[in-house]
C-alpha cells in the first residue's frame, strides 16, 4: 500500500478508542471542526479492510488512516517513509466490555450471541478479532523498542478522558499541525465523547458495511461517556474467571471476600505498611501512609473552577509570622534588601531575587544581576549535559535519570551539597558546581538566552523537559505551600492559579517560558537538544530512558537501563534522591514537610 510521508496512522487493539482518536487527528490535519461523511467507498480510511471496491482517500493531501494490525503487518511505507503512528491503549477489562457490547449489536457472522461470561473467558484464553489482546500489546511494545527512529506517539484512552485538551495539544505537537490553542479547544469541545455520535457521521453504505442490526441507531457505535465501564459487569464472576485463568483454584467464598476487601476505596485501610515502611517514606509522625487515594481523577481536591472565588472566600488564614522569626527557626540569615517584593492582586506577598528573570529568592545569593553574569561565564565541559525546564515539570526526576546514565550507576552521592550543587541558577554564595574532572549532569530552569555561553559554543547537550501546565501549577502550588517566605506562597489555590495564568511565578510566565524555548530550539537547529515530556516518561518509562541513553551516547546496556527504571520509579524518588539536611534549611522547608519534599504523588 502506497502512503505519503505526511500521512498519519492511528493503531491499537479494537475498542481502545481508535475511532475517537482518528476523528481528532482528522480535525487537526484538516484544520476544521466540520468533517464530511466518513467511510464512503472512495474515502475508506480503515486500511485493514481496503480492497473489494474500498479505496483509501486520494493522496492529494495528508491523510489520517486507521488500523488494528500489529506493527509488522503495516504497509512497508510506514518504516521506509517514517510515517507517523499514534499507538493507543486502554484498560484491558474496559476493552473486553466494550468489545462484547459492540459485537452484540452486529449481525452474524460478524457479531456474537454468547454471554458476557463466555466472551470474557474467550478473551482470556485466546482473544477474538486480531487475536490475543495481551500478545497484541506486547508485540507493539517490542516493535516500538526495535524501531527507536520511528515517530510513534503513545496515548491511552484514560489520559484522553482525563486530560482531553492536554492530549489534543500533544497530538497537535506530534503531528506538527501548529493549530493554535483556540482551535485545539474547539476540537476538544467538538470531540468530547458524549458528542461523538453527532460529530462523526457515517454514510448509509458504511453502516451496512459494519452489519449493525436494523434496530441499532448509529449512536450505538459509541457507548457510555465513562471509563472503568468494566464495573458494570459482575466483579465476582470476573474474579472467578481470573482465578480459573491463573490456576489458583480459590473457592467462591474466598473470591467474594477478596472482592469485598479490595474495592479501591477500602485499600487505604487494607494495604498497610510496617513502622519501618512508614519511616522509609515519611519522617513526620503525624503523616499517615497514603499509598492509595480516592477513586477519582488526579488532583481532584483542586478545582480549577474555583478560580472565580474571591479572596474573601479563602479557607486559609494568613499566618502573621515575621520572616525574621521563620528565618531564625530555619537557621538562615539574609537581608531582605536583596529581594524584590511584589504583591499579587489578592494581596499575597511574592518575593523574587531578580525582577527580570524572577529568580527564587534564595537567601545565599547576594546580587542577582551579578549572578546572571556568573552564569553566562560559567565554564562547562563539552560532554556535560544540561536538564532544563520550567519548575515542577519533572526536572529533578529527569536529572536523576540523566545523572545515572552519565555515571553508569544506580547509586549516586547526596546531591545539592555546597561542593556538588547541580542547579546552575543558584551557584555562587558558597555553592559550587561538581568538579569538572568528568562529565556532569547539571540542572536549570532558565530560559535559553541566560544559559552559559559554553552551551552554544561547545554544543553542550540539553534535555528540555515539559509537562501539562495545570499539573505544573498544582505541583508548584503544593511545593510553595510547604516552604517558608520569602520562598513560599501563603495564598489559596484559586489565587495562585490566577497568578499563574496572569503572570506566572518563579521564572515568569509559564507559557512565555515555553514559547521562548520553542523559538530558541528552532533558531539553534545545530544544537543537540532532546525534548522529553513528563507524560511520556510516565507512560513509556523504559522507552524514554533508552532514548535518553541514545541521545547522550552513554551506550548503557538494557540491563542498566531497566535498573535505572526500577530505581527511578516516581514513587521511589523520595528514597532514591538523597538531599542533605542543609538543603532542607537552604530551601526553607517547613518542619512538617515529608522527607521526600521534592516529589509528590
Amino acid at each position: 500500500m502506497q502512503l505519503r510521508p505526511d500521512d498519519v496512522i492511528v493503531d491499537s487493539f479494537p475498542k481502545s478508542g481508535n475511532n475517537w482518536i482518528h476523528h481528532i487527528l482528522t480535525l487537526l490535519l484538516e484544520g476544521t471542526t466540520e468533517t464530511p461523511l466518513m467511510e464512503t467507498d472512495d474515502d475508506f480510511w480503515f486500511i485493514d479492510s481496503c480492497g473489494g471496491g474500498k479505496q483509501l482517500p486520494a493522496p492529494v493531501k495528508p491523510r489520517a488512516l486507521m488500523s488494528h494490525l500489529p506493527f509488522r503487518f503495516l504497509p512497508r511505507d510506514v518504516v521506509d517513509k517514517k510515517v507517523k503512528v499514534v499507538f493507543n491503549t486502554r484498560n484491558p477489562k474496559d476493552v473486553c466490555v466494550s468489545y462484547y457490547c459492540y459485537l452484540n449489536l452486529l449481525k452474524p457472522p460478524v457479531g456474537i450471541s454468547g454471554t458476557w461470561d463466555e466472551f470474557f473467558t474467550t478473551m482470556l484464553d485466546k482473544g477474538f478479532w486480531y487475536g490475543d489482546l495481551f500478545e497484541h500489546m506486547r508485540d507493539w511494545e517490542k516493535e516500538i523498542q526495535n524501531h527507536p527512529d520511528q515517530p510513534i506517539l503513545q496515548l491511552t484512552y484514560e489520559d484522553l478522558k482525563e486530560d482531553h485538551l492536554g492530549q489534543i495539544l500533544r497530538l497537535n505537537e506530534f503531528l506538527g499541525t501548529s493549530r493554535d490553542i483556540q482551535f485545539c479547544q474547539s476540537v476538544a469541545d467538538t470531540c468530547r465523547f458524549s458528542n461523538m455520535p453527532m460529530a462523526r457521521v457515517f454514510s448509509e453504505d458504511a453502516l451496512k458495511t459494519f452489519q449493525f442490526r436494523e434496530d441499532v441507531p448509529q449512536a450505538k457505535f459509541w457507548r457510555k461517556d465513562v471509563h472503568g465501564s468494566h464495573t458494570l459487569a459482575d466483579p465476582l464472576a470476573q474474579l472467578e474467571r481470573i482465578n480459573e485463568f491463573l490456576g489458583t483454584k480459590r473457592d467462591r467464598q474466598l473470591c467474594q471476600a477478596i472482592v469485598d476487601t479490595c474495592r479501591l476505596n477500602n485499600m487505604v485501610n487494607t494495604r498497610t505498611a510496617s513502622e519501618e515502611g512508614q519511616r522509609t517514606f515519611f519522617d513526620a509522625e503525624d503523616v499517615h501512609f497514603d499509598l492509595y487515594r480516592k477513586e477519582q481523577s488526579k488532583c481532584s481536591h483542586i478545582d480549577s473552577a474555583q478560580i472565580v472565588c474571591s479572596a474573601s472566600e479563602s479557607g486559609r488564614l494568613h499566618r502573621n509570622v515575621s520572616f525574621v522569626e521563620r528565618n531564625r527557626y530555619c537557621e538562615v540569615t539574609t537581608t531582605m534588601s536583596n529581594f524584590v517584593l511584589e504583591k499579587d492582586r489578592f494581596g499575597n506577598d511574592m518575593w523574587f531575587g531578580d525582577k527580570e528573570v524572577r529568580f527564587a529568592a534564595l537567601p545565599f545569593i547576594q546580587d542577582y544581576k551579578e549572578q546572571l553574569k556568573t552564569i553566562k561565564e560559567m565554564k562547562l565541559r563539552s560532554d556535560d549535559v544540561l536538564v532544563a525546564g520550567y519548575p515542577k515539570s519533572g526536572n529533578n526526576w529527569t536529572h536523576h535519570i540523566v545523572a545515572m546514565l552519565v555515571a553508569g550507576t544506580t547509586e549516586l552521592p547526596t546531591l545539592l551539597e555546597d561542593n556538588n550543587f547541580i542547579l546552575i541558577d543558584s551557584c555562587g554564595g558558597g555553592k559550587r558546581l561538581p568538579p569538572a574532572d568528568e562529565p556532569r549532569a547539571l540542572l536549570t530552569h532558565l530560559r535559553f538566552r541566560y544559559l552559559p555561553r559554553d552551551v552554544t559554543e561547545k554544543k553542550v547537550k540539553v534535555v528540555y523537559v515539559t509537562r501539562n501546565p495545570k499539573d505544573v501549577f498544582v505541583s508548584l502550588y503544593c511545593h510553595l505551600s510547604n516552604v517558608h517566605p520569602p520562598l513560599g506562597y501563603e495564598g489559596t489555590w484559586p489565587q495562585f492559579f490566577s497568578v499563574m495564568l496572569e503572570q506566572g511565578y518563579w521564572y515568569g510566565d509559564y507559557f512565555e517560558h515555553l514559547k521562548d524555548w520553542e523559538k530558541e530550539i528552532d533558531q539553534h537547529a545545530e544544537m543537540p537538544i532532546f525534548h522529553s515530556s513528563y507524560e511520556d516518561m510516565k507512560q513509556d518509562f523504559l522507552g524514554q530512558v533508552q532514548r535518553l541513553n541514545t541521545f547522550l551516547g552513554t551506550n548503557r546496556d538494557r540491563q542498566l537501563c531497566q535498573a535505572i527504571v526500577d530505581t527511578c520509579t516516581l514513587s521511589n524518588m523520595p528514597k532514591t534522591r538523597p538531599h542533605s539536611e542543609q538543603i532542607r534549611k537552604t530551601f526553607l522547608y517547613k518542619e512538617q514537610s515529608k522527607d521526600g519534599f521534592f516529589y509528590r504523588k
